[in-house]
């Protein structure tokens, strides 16, 4: 299997997207920003707190090379997100609705996809064996970075700077090598971009959010979601992402619904089955 249908798969694993093209829009305001690394990780925090279960759908386009030739996939997708690690993701591609689903829980975290055209594979793992985002350029995580449970940890190592009414937290690893930069807009203190580097110090994915819709009481949720993948090669895969109905809900919450949504499906049929550890895919095998 080449490295490209792996990059799909997983890539395809935390988007939702919509093909519209941009339309020029007039300069957003530009408002004062934090004056402290810790006041702009607190309104994270407390955002990340209001998070709310969220039931959605919409459309997903998905552009990608295979074997050097440009695919195009454009299917519908339903989501559900249950705070703060369970989410579940089916996309209706090839005519099987489920033929992409993704999902997690507290324990465990999977991808799959059922098209022949990326390989007809399965991925999944233990958050004990993965236990840094940062490892996981791509997955659930990511997604639920995107309805607002960003990852900021106060002990991590973070630098503070403005940008024309952008607040950038940016991260660095003990080694002093930049590994995430966070974009906030200072009006409304919402994250518009997230950055993920690699070990090159390169831009190895990107997730960028826009056109938040007040759910519930404030809480906000972005209903345009685009992952932008960079390969080593200087190709990339881009997936946008629109979201045309989003609600807060309990009808998940607890019971027998949630064990349905949020445990890990067997891996029946799938051509190949990956075990990511630390970070790494580890082909597995498939038993007669």
């Amino acid at each position: 299997m080449s490295g490209k249908f792996i990059t799909f798969i997983i890539a395809a694993a935390i988007l939702i997207v919509s093909g519209c093209v941009s339309k020029l829009q007039k300069p957003l305001p530009i408002c004062p920003g934090k004056q402290s690394v810790s006041s702009s990780l607190y309104l994270l925090r407390v955002y990340a707190n209001d998070t709310k279960n969220i039931r959605a759908s919409g459309q997903c386009l998905a552009e990608f090379a295979v074997d050097g030739k440009a695919h195009k996939e454009n299917f519908p997708v339903k989501i559900w997100y249950n705070a703060p690690s369970r989410i579940r993701i089916y996309g209706d591609v090839a005519f099987n609705p489920r033929g992409l689903d993704i999902g997690s829980n507290k324990d465990e975290f999977w991808m799959a996809f059922k098209p022949k055209e990326a390989g007809n594979s399965y991925f999944w793992g233990k958050w004990t064996e993965n236990t840094a985002l940062d490892e996981l350029k791509f997955g659930p995580k990511l997604f639920i970075e995107a309805f607002g449970l960003i990852e900021v940890n106060q002990n991590d190592n973070w630098v503070l700077s403005n940008n024309e009414g952008t607040d950038i937290l940016s991260k660095y690893d003990d080694n002093g090598k930049v590994v995430k930069k966070i974009y906030i807009y200072n009006c409304d203190y919402r994250v518009r971009k997230i950055e993920y580097f690699g070990d090159s110090e390169k831009v190895a994915a990107a997730l960028e959010l826009d056109d938040y819709r007040d759910v519930c009481n404030g809480v906000l949720v972005p209903q345009k979601i685009h992952i932008f993948n960079f390969n080593d090669d200087g190709t990339k895969e881009l997936f946008r992402i629109k979201l045309n109905s989003v609600k807060a809900t309990t009808e998940f919450y607890k019971g027998k619904r949630q064990k349905i949504l949020f445990s890990r499906p067997e891996p029946r049929g799938f051509e190949h089955i990956y075990k990511i550890v630390g970070g790494e895919i580890i082909e597995e095998e498939i038993e007669d």
